[in-house]
């Protein structure tokens, strides 16, 4: 079942008002989406929860039930600035990508799998430190991994890594050309 809600029981760690993040011309959430099935439900519950205050694009190219949630994503999350890009099934990644990239007016964009959940303050950490670095092209914060057991419950035990990226910069102006 798809957006299956839940109460609001995570309070936000931010304060979403003064928030670079939540500028669209500054910062945008880009979420490149293919027959997501419980995942992209789960990520926007999560980002509505944690009260996310950005721009979020979803470029999809899905059919059938995952399709449909997309398209009705927007009235399914009022509290989110969500804006779909839809593509015919089967366009390619880097086609999809590049395209959504060109439309988006955000002088900084995240790539967000639609598996994983960004914490707010990090984010906006990253877009301050890029912010204050013009010639940064871009940043990146740690990544923390968890395994869950195939029926959600934790597995035996759990193992929390928290793990740096190094990330090539790129000196491009062009967003797009920073990202393929």
């Amino acid at each position: 079942m798809y957006g299956a809600r839940r109460s609001a029981a995570i309070a936000p760690d931010h304060d979403k008002d003064f928030m670079l993040i939540a500028d669209p011309k500054l910062f945008s959430l880009v979420v490149p989406t293919w027959q997501g099935g419980s995942f992209v439900p789960r990520l926007l519950d999560y980002l509505d929860e944690r009260q996310f205050p950005c721009s979020i694009v979803i470029a999809d190219d899905s059919t059938g039930e995952d399709r449909t949630f997309v398209e009705q994503c927007a009235a399914r999350y009022p509290r989110l600035r969500i804006k779909v890009d839809l593509y015919p099934y089967g366009t390619s990644f880097m086609d999809k990508l590049a395209r959504t990239l060109q439309r988006v007016p955000s002088r900084f964009v995240m790539l967000q799998a639609q598996d994983d959940f960004p914490v707010p303050g990090g984010v906006e950490a990253c877009v301050r430190e890029l912010e204050r670095n013009p010639h940064y092209a871009a940043a990146r914060g740690r990544i923390g991994r968890f395994f869950l057991g195939h029926d959600g419950s934790p597995a035996a035990a759990v193992n929390l890594t928290l793990i740096p990226h190094a990330m090539r910069a790129y000196l491009a102006d062009d967003p797009v050309e920073r990202v393929v």
